[in-house]
């Protein structure tokens, strides 16, 4: 199971105490997805999830995300010429917007907590399987969402594998 959170400087003004359940280790991509191969389908073992920001556009900026740090340039070149293919315009369209970030998101098996994105997503699976649940606004409450400003601020505190109902008894009448 993978956790978001982010315990850097200034993002958990309120003091909250958050338990890392998993690490953050740098490598590149080919240790990476050996790293994933070999771990694919052992029962035990250490799983890989790999988030990285590929194009980034602030608010303020006009046009498409453009590249951040290396990427594209010694890294990623062939993404970087799928990404630059991409019909940005069908997107601006679709979205009504220019789009503000492209990620890019990796792993082998496992498991993301329940969150909100504050920015749009377009998901595409390459391959294998993941299960996504889409809960409407008005269930929010029913999420028990962490507190604003707590590090894991926008996922649910509830266990979904095994739900506390006595500690957040209104999960019952989520509907997704």
């Amino acid at each position: 199971r993978f956790s978001y959170y982010d315990l850097s400087e200034g993002k958990n003004p309120c003091g909250y105490k958050v338990v890392p359940n998993n690490r953050r280790v740098e490598m590149r991509f080919p240790e990476f997805r050996r790293k994933v191969e070999a771990a694919r389908g052992k029962k035990r073992g250490d799983l890989y999830y790999l988030q990285n920001t590929l194009l980034h556009r602030e608010e303020r900026d006009a046009g498409a995300p453009r590249p951040v740090g290396r990427f594209g340039l010694q890294c990623g070149c062939q993404v970087a010429r799928d990404i630059d293919a991409f019909r940005w315009d069908w997107l601006k369209k679709a979205m009504g917007r220019e789009p503000q970030m492209c990620q890019l998101f990796c792993g082998s098996e496992g498991f993301s907590p329940c969150h909100y994105d504050p920015q749009d997503n377009v998901f595409l699976q390459v391959t294998g399987y993941k299960r996504v649940l889409l809960f409407h606004p008005r269930h929010f409450g029913c999420l028990y969402p962490w507190p604003v400003h707590h590090p894991q601020d926008r996922q649910s505190r509830v266990d979904f594998e095994e739900p506390d109902l006595q500690s957040f008894p209104r999960f019952a009448e989520l509907k997704g």
